[in-house]
């Protein structure tokens, strides 16, 4: 039989009617390329597929339907529970495809299960989609500490129409692998996280230069992993004593340093390759002293912000920290130093340290999205990714009082990141 031709270019956002859908990111629209694109929270992807009908007596073809299949699933970084859809688009039907209804459910494969199951049957054509909506939930135990697996989504449909035999055989599209821990530093919370492997970039004509060419050095001369372009990555290292032994076998306390220096080291005392936890090979240099300490805060920031254990290819920058000025006797409301000016910031943060030791030595690690502490040093996270910001610092003898809450997030609400990398569908 004759159909109407279709395309894969149409957009999706062209397509979307006023269905009760999750709004997905803006990245997810890219067309029908059939594959994940994914972040450290996020997985979307917008797959084509095809429906024929046939006469089961005769095996003629009755009907035809190509439609798109919008999948997006998101997690939460201090929460058990990961969420899944999939919208389906109908591009162009005809025949006895034309009029039916989809429905469908799902499973949950790993170390998972489906708490939460929505998928009523709907009618699909041009103005319609049937979507469907799912809550997964980690089952690994939320203590001893370190506890991680993964899971993966499976959802599933057939389509249905009453003058047909029956309905049609399941079509099915799982979600790429959700790994879940309870091992981030500071909280006791399980979190998820998507299949995503974060890379950062020092630059040699950025703000390290000195950091970047030595680690430059030791990817190409001493072949220590690392590297882009490879697999062979470097894995996050929570334990802050193994952290304190890989520092102290590649920069022990007795070399020298010369005035102005500091031993950096690679790879990372922060990561399972340091110079104890490792192989035993690494490299160690001599450095500028804000360079090694300024881009050691950005690569503790941009792996603190996650769930645990996760892979780091290269590395990138951060910034200077404010001026604080002493005030001395010159005190306001319990006020004792007070400081502002404009901040360079770089990669969406910048650092508050002290030069005569750790900056916040007496606070918790604390992760919250706006403020990060790490081993003493704080970082703050902005909405400027490159720049100069205007910055208040004060400091005062007692705490400030809390700022008031104004608005509340459902907790089912995503929370918008951008695309960051890829994965093929399964």
């Amino acid at each position: 039989m004759a159909c109407t031709s279709w395309s894969t270019d149409t957009s999706a956002s062209e397509l979307r009617a006023a269905v009760n859908a999750w709004p997905t990111p803006n990245w997810c629209d890219d067309g029908a390329r059939g594959k994940w694109y994914v972040n450290r929270f996020k997985a979307c992807g917008i797959f084509p597929a095809d429906l024929t009908i046939t006469n089961p007596r005769t095996g003629a073809v009755t009907g035809r339907m190509h439609y798109l299949a919008r999948a997006y699933a998101y997690s939460v970084r201090d929460q058990k529970k990961w969420a899944y859809q999939v919208e389906l688009m109908e591009i162009s039907s005809c025949g006895s495809a034309q009029g039916s209804s989809a429905s469908g459910g799902a499973k949950c494969a790993g170390k998972c299960k489906v708490v939460e199951s929505t998928f009523p049957s709907q009618l699909i054509s041009q103005s319609k989609e049937p979507v469907g909506q799912f809550f997964q939930e980690t089952t690994i135990q939320t203590s001893p500490k370190g506890q991680k697996g993964e899971g993966q989504a499976k959802a599933a449909w057939r389509f249905t129409k009453p003058r047909w035999a029956g309905p049609t055989n399941e079509v099915s599209l799982s979600t790429p692998p959700v790994r879940c821990d309870n091992a981030l530093p500071g909280t006791s919370k399980a979190g998820c996280v998507m299949p995503y492997i974060p890379e950062l970039v020092y630059a040699k004509n950025g703000p390290y230069p000195q950091l970047a060419r030595h680690i430059e050095y030791a990817q190409d001369t001493k072949n220590l992993p690392g590297k882009h372009g490879t697999t062979r990555y470097l894995t996050r290292l929570t334990d802050k004593e193994k952290k304190k032994a890989n520092n102290r076998k590649a920069c022990p306390s007795s070399l020298q340093r010369p005035p102005g220096k500091q031993c950096d080291e690679y790879p990372s005392q922060s990561t399972w390759q340091g110079a104890a936890t490792g192989s035993g090979d690494f490299s160690r240099r001599m450095i500028d002293k804000d360079q090694n300490r300024l881009g050691g805060g950005a690569l503790r920031t941009s792996t603190c912000s996650t769930a645990s254990s996760k892979r780091i290819g290269s590395w990138c920058g951060s910034s200077r920290s404010p001026t604080v000025q002493r005030k001395g006797s010159q005190q306001m409301s319990r006020q004792v130093a007070y400081g502002r000016g404009l901040v360079p910031v770089a990669y969406h943060q910048f650092l508050i340290t002290d030069e005569d030791g750790p900056a916040a030595a007496a606070l918790p690690a604390v992760h919250n999205g706006l403020l990060e502490v790490t081993d003493g040093d704080i970082a703050v996270l902005t909405g400027v990714s490159n720049g100069d910001v205007d910055v208040t610092v004060t400091s005062t003898r007692q705490s400030p009082p809390s700022a008031t809450k104004t608005g509340r997030r459902s907790s089912r609400s995503p929370r918008t990141l951008r695309r960051a990398s890829s994965w093929s569908a399964p």
